[in-house]
């Protein structure tokens, strides 16, 4: 009778290394017992024979070669000195599989035809032979149908290796999932035969390949069970071994069969890089330095990056580059990230690639080259990294190592915002918002900051925010703009800190239901200040000086006013330089002194604060009676819309004798009294309604600006109101000049320049 015994090979994955344990379960056919025990690299068949009186035991070794596999190119002549060379028994068995190995062609076809004929008798372990020999063109050429046709013969006979084959084939030979699930039914049968082997393969195969059903909790879940069986049980092949503990810390890495546990990821990483999975040293490497395990051996996290990147990882030389640039666990060295960075970037990482040119743009770790910068960015951009699209924008749109363009910026802008890159995200929609590179679409730069502001980028929150207010349409604009101011002073942004506080002051404080509730909190406004002003910032120290000043949430105090508001002047902020030219102006705590007050608000019309112009404007105008520098400045002024500026244009022309004049006037008053709400300015539209002056008289609209005047506490439209229109209902009103500073008692100004 035949004795079957048949080599391991799984259609290109090496199975059978040397050096590895593994005990062959062979069929019981024809009276014969037989077993394959693989030891180091000592292959050794025992055989029984009951057919024989006291039956007869024998043993043929036969060494193995490094590679595990019987020496190549010995001659065979032993056998073919017998009479049976073609019987089906272990020695011709060996001597056939001896064949195939050989670099000898005809050794090859003539072992071929051998199994051929073996197989057309219907032995399952020559047909699979057989289908080996048609897969890889082995004594006879490739055929995909022959190496299939066979195959099947031999797996219907449950043939082990070719059941496993079968699987392998559909898992990996296909696309479609109605295809590859045509592998499992093959995989269960070689399982029944107890093949961890094949445990472990059906295990990767369900846990990486979703099937969209109602049963893909249970199908992960079998998947991670026969990984876990076949780890800590199963007799594996070493790469299947390491494969199966790199595929668990997977699964307890993404929660994938079982529950999320990166503890347990990390064991079986740690398992799987010991056994020297590049992998898996990469992703152990990175749990520890990231510290997410408790593991916190950083010395070995390095060694196992090291061991990966010498095997030639990409990701493991990038994140040694990336520890050697910030200085992590190892002492900070730009030039040897930069060699780390180079590494990966041969290895085509296209994230390295972008480092390379970032490294070149900074100047870290080499001479600083915009133009190589530039270079390499547009590589790295062209294989698809998200994070050099935006830096090939940002070249583009401020001409660094390339020509200005911020029409070719957009379009990078665009991809990279397109793949979720929040900064890239923002600066799109600030080019929709300011017309760079684009036509201005309000929509759309609201559109990219929200989704800018929803990865909590705090800048497009800040803008976001600032932008839902200028926006005309109140009510659930300034709800969302409160929403994400908060959400940015939430993590630290001290602009959007600044700018809450100010919405507390006008009553922009609480949400309720979604929506702004207008009620004033000072107090809160005052501490919100006080953060962004300790903390250096000009416009936090600003907002506190106008709370000291006024009293708004704290008790006046000038001594205080007078610190923020110079600290925030002395670090260039306008508007703070123009009220202490104010305080200097009017002595408010300070001795007067207008030389002083020009310095400052020439420093802050330098930055083109509209008020300072104006005030610039007025001093020509009322101490160097240079009337047309006054004009000049005050109409540069009243275009930037300040509604001082817009009142003094319209009182300019109202003086004039021109009647065409007076209507210029008229349309100044408007612009002031209407949009910028000033008091002087509401007064001179009724005064001209009353008397027809530049406009057609009209009473009732005299009244109507008059009292809205009033309103605002000019004294003139009071006046008016009660000698011309007999209302008497501003008796009790106190006057005070529109637009007067509060007066304090003088102090000493100890405080230089």
């Amino acid at each position: 009778m035949a004795c079957k015994v048949a080599r391991r090979s799984l259609c290109g994955i090496a199975l059978g290394k040397h050096g590895l344990k593994l005990v062959y379960r062979i069929h019981r056919q024809a009276g014969f017992m037989r077993y394959c025990l693989m030891s180091l690299d000592t292959l050794v068949i025992l055989h029984y024979n009951k057919y024989h009186d006291y039956g007869e035991i024998w043993a043929t070794t036969h060494r193995l070669s490094e590679r595990g596999t019987v020496m190549k190119k010995r001659r065979f002549d032993w056998l073919r000195k017998t009479s049976s060379a073609d019987v089906m028994n272990p020695k011709n068995y060996e001597y056939r599989l001896k064949q195939l190995d050989d670099d000898n062609p005809a050794e090859q076809k003539e072992a071929y035809t051998w199994f051929q004929k073996h197989a057309e008798e219907g032995d399952a372990s020559a047909q699979y032979q057989t289908a080996m020999c048609f897969l890889h063109g082995v004594g006879v050429e490739k055929d995909e149908e022959q190496f299939l046709y066979w195959l099947t013969k031999s797996a219907e006979q449950e043939y082990g290796e070719a059941l496993t084959t079968m699987g392998i084939h559909y898992f990996y030979d296909f696309d479609a999932v109605e295809e590859t699930e045509q592998g499992i039914p093959w995989m269960e049968r070689a399982i029944e035969q107890h093949d961890d082997n094949a445990a472990a393969i059906l295990g990767v195969y369900l846990v990486e390949t979703p099937k969209e059903d109602c049963h893909e909790e249970e199908r992960r879940h079998r998947g991670f069970l026969l990984l876990q069986s076949s780890a800590l049980e199963g007799n594996l092949e070493d790469h299947l071994r390491i494969q199966a503990f790199f595929e668990l810390g997977h699964c307890y890495y993404y929660g994938i069969g079982t529950e999320t546990n990166i503890e347990e990821a990390y064991t079986w990483y740690a398992r799987a890089a010991e056994s020297g999975s590049e992998g898996a040293q990469y992703l152990a490497a990175s749990l520890i330095l990231d510290k997410r395990c408790s593991e916190t051996d950083t010395a070995k996290a390095i060694a196992w990056l090291r061991q990966a990147a010498e095997q030639g990882c990409m990701y493991s030389t990038m994140r040694l580059g990336e520890c050697y640039l910030e200085g992590n666990v190892v002492p900070k060295d730009a030039e040897e990230a930069f060699q780390w960075f180079q590494k990966s970037a041969e290895l085509g990482n296209p994230a390295a690639v972008n480092m390379v040119g970032r490294c070149y743009m900074d100047g870290n770790g080499v001479e600083q080259d915009q133009e190589k910068a530039f270079q390499y960015f547009q590589k790295a951009s062209e294989a698809g990294d998200e994070s050099a699209m935006f830096n090939l924008a940002d070249c583009y749109f401020n001409g660094l190592g390339t020509e200005q363009s911020e029409e070719q910026a957009v379009p990078w802008y665009q991809k990279a915002a397109e793949a979720n890159i929040s900064i890239a995200q923002y600066m799109l929609g600030t080019c929709y918002h300011f017309g760079k590179g684009v036509s201005p679409n309000e929509e759309l730069a609201l559109h990219w900051l929200r989704k800018a502001a929803e990865q909590d980028y705090v800048g497009a929150q800040y803008a976001l925010g600032t932008l839902l207010f200028r926006n005309e349409d109140s009510g659930e604009n300034d709800a969302e703009a409160v929403r994400w101011l908060e959400r940015a002073a939430e993590l630290g942004d001290i602009g959007s800190q600044v700018k809450l506080g100010v919405c507390y002051q006008d009553g922009y404080n609480v949400l309720e239901q979604g929506k702004v509730c207008f009620k004033e909190d000072m107090e809160k406004a005052v501490e919100l200040f006080q953060n962004a002003a300790e903390q250096g910032d000009a416009e936090g120290q600003f907002q506190l000086a106008n709370s000291y000043r006024f009293g708004l949430g704290v008790k006046k105090n000038v001594p205080k006013m007078l610190y923020w508001l110079r600290l925030s002047a002395m670090q260039g902020y306008a508007e703070a330089q123009y009220a202490l030219g104010i305080c200097y102006q009017d002595g408010i705590g300070v001795k007067a002194d207008m030389e002083k007050a020009m310095d400052w608000y020439e420093r802050s019309a330098a930055q083109n604060y509209p008020d300072a112009i104006c005030s610039v404007g007025m001093y020509y105008l009322d101490e160097e009676d240079d009337v047309e520098t006054a004009k000049r400045l005050v109409y540069k002024a009243a275009q930037m819309d300040c509604p001082e500026a817009q009142y003094l244009m319209g009182m300019f022309l109202y003086e004039g004798d021109d009647s065409e004049e007076d209507e210029e006037a008229v349309a100044w008053f408007r612009m002031a009294a209407r949009y910028q709400n000033h008091g002087g300015a509401m007064g001179m539209l009724g005064y001209c309604y009353m008397n027809g002056t530049g406009v057609e008289q009209d009473d009732e609209m005299a009244r109507v600006w008059l009292k809205r005047a009033a309103e605002c506490r000019d004294y003139d439209a009071i006046e008016l109101l009660k000698n011309y229109y007999m209302i008497d209902d501003y008796d009790d009103f106190e006057y005070e000049d529109y637009g007067d500073e509060p007066e304090y008692d003088d102090e000493d100004d100890d405080w230089e320049d």
